[in-house]
């Protein structure tokens, strides 16, 4: 439990935040992540605190909302095309070859 307020409200409040975000408070700034728990680590939950902090890694959100807008759903990303963007990088690798040789 202690982990986990320091990842959030204590974190919020040690950058002089706390009174703008950190928790799900009405007024506050807010970001939010849904795990999926079907996984076979994640089962049994026996206390869903104890399974942020110890079995839930990054392949387990689902969705993330930040500042209450969209972005993750399903696990991919609404706020730009990954393969375009990826692609757009893969074309400045002859000019980053050639500036750096």
């Amino acid at each position: 439990r202690e982990a986990l307020h320091m990842a959030t409200l204590a974190g919020a409040e040690a950058m002089g935040l706390g009174t703008v975000t950190g928790s799900l408070e009405i007024g506050k700034a807010a970001d939010l992540v849904v795990l999926d728990t079907s996984a076979p680590h994640a089962v049994p939950i026996f206390d869903p605190l104890t399974h942020i902090v110890y079995s839930a890694g990054r392949a387990d959100v689902r969705h993330v909302f930040v500042d209450g807008q969209w972005r993750v759903r399903d696990r991919a990303l609404t706020v730009f095309d990954m393969t375009e963007t990826l692609e757009e990088i893969r074309a400045l690798v002859p000019a980053i070859k050639e500036s750096i040789a």
